[in-house]
């Protein structure tokens, strides 16, 4: 009896995650390498502005990323430390982007 049980909860599981929507998400990941001790903030809004989708920051040298979920076709990377640049994307798969400088100026490349 309790192995049938178990069997049920594991057909009712599986079920379940069939009929749940899969969201795919694209992600933007940031190589930092923006001098010692630089604070750095990365943040991504909708075309035509409105809340952010999602923000990460960090203090030099470390890896950030950021997730934009597929019902954005493109949107806007905002790259902050006392110097300030931004970029448009699309949606379309994922992107590498390489920081380098220090706080005051910032240089953006691809991987």
């Amino acid at each position: 009896m309790k192995f049938a049980t178990f069997i049920v909860a594991i057909i009712a599981a599986l079920v379940t995650m069939n009929f749940t929507p899969y969201v795919e998400a694209y992600t933007v990941t940031f190589i930092n390498h923006i001098t010692k001790g630089a604070y750095t903030t990365v943040t991504a809004y909708p075309e035509g502005g409105g809340r952010y989708i999602d923000q990460e920051e960090c203090i030099s040298h470390c890896l950030m990323h950021l997730h934009v979920d597929e019902t954005y076709k493109k949107f806007r990377v905002e790259v902050q430390a006392f110097d300030s640049r931004s970029g448009e994307l699309t949606n379309d798969r994922d992107h590498c982007v390489r920081l380098h400088g220090n706080a005051f100026y910032i240089e953006i490349s691809g991987c």
